[in-house]
């Protein structure tokens, strides 16, 4: 794709006016932050939402609302996509489509009102990032990339949060969750980690959370006490989040050991990813 046909797409993006009549919630997490680092190098992990407009005609997204913060003056609350092309949000951020909050905190939750007929990936990628020298210099090609969920709605107040598969197989990796206190409230979130084989408690938690906040923990133990049942694998683990106000939450594993025979892949970050209807 050209420069100037590039222009003329995004223009064409924040010209045309699309319905404003309201469509569907989505939350969708967004993220810049550093990641491991050694003397000169770091990892960064970054976030891209692409959206695809399924439909024969153009239609409109729009920005409602971010956590963590205000919307930025000078961002763009809505683009209009073309009948069956991609856009990506952070492509297209020089342009204005800035979707985050004033200060730019590592991590923040966008919402957007989504029309019918829109596919959406939430794009967790990570990049190489040297500083070796006077200015720090990012590898433009993300190393890896996974996908986040997107969430529809959000969880009532006291309901618990079940997510399957927060484990990476038989191998150690560090458990983080993420909740988001979508309240005008301070909320406590209790988080418990739990053996599938049996349901016993491996590790639990109660976290605060300020009002309109998304929040990331880790640190939480895995290798949990033996099970007194095989209802499931013994390594298996689920994690249960329940909160006090309107949230969602999602959990990722990490880790950075190598599998110890090069026939299997290295499976080095993985996020539940349950979806209900």
């Amino acid at each position: 794709m050209t420069i100037r046909y590039r222009q003329a797409l995004i223009g064409f993006l924040f010209l045309t006016i699309g319905p404003a009549t309201y469509a569907s919630d989505a939350y969708i997490v967004r993220f810049a932050a550093k990641g491991m680092a050694n003397a000169c190098a770091n990892a960064l992990w970054a976030d891209d939402i692409l959206l695809y407009n399924r439909g024969t005609g153009p239609a409109t997204v729009r920005l409602l609302d971010v956590s963590n913060g205000t919307i930025r003056a000078d961002t763009l609350r809505q683009v209009t996509l073309p009948a069956h092309r991609v856009f990506s949000v952070a492509g297209a951020q020089q342009f204005g489509v800035l979707w985050m909050p004033v200060g730019a905190p590592p991590i923040w939750v966008v919402h957007l009102d989504i029309p019918e007929g829109i596919t959406i990936d939430s794009r967790d990628e990570v990049y190489y990032q040297t500083s070796c020298g006077s200015i720090p210099e990012i590898d433009r090609t993300p190393a890896g990339k996974v996908s986040l969920p997107v969430f529809r709605a959000l969880v009532p107040a006291g309901e618990p949060q079940v997510k399957l598969g927060t484990d990476l197989g038989g191998r150690p990796g560090r458990l983080n969750v993420a909740v988001h206190n979508a309240a005008d409230s301070a909320a406590t979130a209790h988080i418990e980690v739990r053996n599938a084989c049996d349901g016993a408690i491996v590790d639990a938690r109660d976290v605060a959370i300020p009002a309109k906040t998304i929040l990331q923990v880790g640190g939480f133990r895995t290798n949990g006490p033996d099970c007194t049942a095989t209802d499931a694998a013994l390594w298996m683990r689920y994690t249960v989040i329940t909160v006090d106000q309107p949230s969602f939450s999602y959990v990722s594993n990490l880790t950075d050991e190598l599998p110890p025979v090069d026939v299997v892949p290295p499976i080095g970050l993985a996020v539940s990813v349950n979806t209900e209807y």
